[in-house]
């Protein structure tokens, strides 16, 4: 695995339409180019240093400063609000974040004439995510799971669900959600479309199985990943009228604490727990994986991304470290650059 630290104090991070967007402690939102920064890591390398070794804890081999990251920054602006975000989303060209206030939005780019912020609700999200053609769903704590489709023009959000929900995602067979004080749940779509016309909470009915319970961590197309006493079991969805078929699973160190998040892409997986990160280009290579024991503040993979969804993106308390799982960097600069002759 490939490695960039870039100093900063950062709490959290989105990758959209090749730029980096970074929440900053100090109330600032900046946005940088993407390959800018890309290229300049591949500079560093040099020609000769196609990997950086196993990516084991410590700095990285390879840093960018602050000084030097400023020079590929295009913008900088205050929160869309004066709330510090619980959440944030970008999706079909807006920027989304979510706070105690509520719901804001605001047009892509930021820049762009100072783009204003639209409330879109006020109910306090604790997490939001997003997904292509199906729009944004959202957890809301104790007042339920919330899905705004990519369609949805009028404000507000749609309540599908009224049970407490801390975290929500989109999955094929609909959306997977998360609770703190009952068993998790999935609600399965009943139309093979999204689309404004389903705005009744009947559009998703919850399929009650025995194998979800409050141990399930997330989902990955129609792979349901469950962690269950220090293991990670991997189910198939097959249907509504059938159980889940266990296919893989995989043993963690008791010391590593409990789960606490985890996300998958087709290039790998990561799994956070109480006392440890863990990194998987491949669950049952031993080569393909690392675990890290230092603090983190937030991670993000970037599933939807057509270039980058082999990029993890982990926050330090004094830097973010770029994570580029299956050693595909000079593949991507190849195909960006070298192709069209452009060094």
């Amino acid at each position: 695995m490939e490695r960039l630290s870039i100093h900063g104090d950062f709490f959290d991070c989105q990758l959209y339409g090749g730029m980096l967007y970074l929440w900053t402690f100090d109330g600032s939102l900046q946005v940088y180019n993407y390959a800018a920064i890309l290229r300049e890591w591949i500079r560093q390398k040099g020609p000769n240093r196609h990997h950086c070794g196993a990516y084991e804890g410590g700095m990285s081999q390879i840093y960018i400063s602050s000084e030097v990251l400023n020079r590929y920054l295009s913008y900088e602006r205050d929160y869309l609000t004066d709330e510090f975000p619980t959440g944030t989303e970008i999706l079909a060209g807006e920027l989304f974040e979510s706070n105690a206030k509520g719901l804001f939005r605001c047009k892509i780019p930021v820049f762009r004439e100072m783009m204003p912020a639209e409330k879109l609700c006020d109910v306090p999200l604790v997490y939001m995510c997003g997904a292509r053609r199906r729009g944004l769903v959202c957890a809301g704590g104790s007042d339920g799971l919330f899905w705004r489709p990519t369609s949805m023009t009028e404000r507000g959000l749609l309540q599908v669900s009224d049970r407490q929900t801390i975290r929500a995602s989109f999955c094929n067979p609909g959306i997977y959600a998360h609770s703190s004080i009952t068993d998790s749940f999935l609600l399965v779509k009943n139309r093979s479309a999204y689309g404004i016309e389903m705005s009744e909470r009947e559009l998703y009915p919850i399929v009650e199985q025995r194998v979800y319970g409050p141990k399930m961590t997330w989902t990955w197309n129609n792979s349901f990943y469950i962690a269950e006493e220090h293991k990670l079991k991997v189910y198939d969805f097959v249907s509504t009228s059938k159980p889940m078929q266990l296919k893989d699973e995989i043993q963690f160190y008791y010391w590593k604490g409990d789960f606490v998040s985890a996300g998958s892409s087709e290039c790998g997986t990561v799994v956070e727990l109480d006392n440890a990160i863990c990194l998987f280009e491949d669950l049952h290579r031993e080569d393909g994986r690392c675990t890290l024991m230092e603090p983190v503040t937030r991670w993000r993979m970037y599933p939807r991304s057509k270039s980058f969804s082999s990029h993890v993106h982990i926050i330090f308390d004094d830097r973010m470290d770029i994570v580029v799982m299956n050693n595909d960097l000079m593949q991507w600069y190849r195909m960006r650059y070298l192709e069209r002759g452009v060094v």
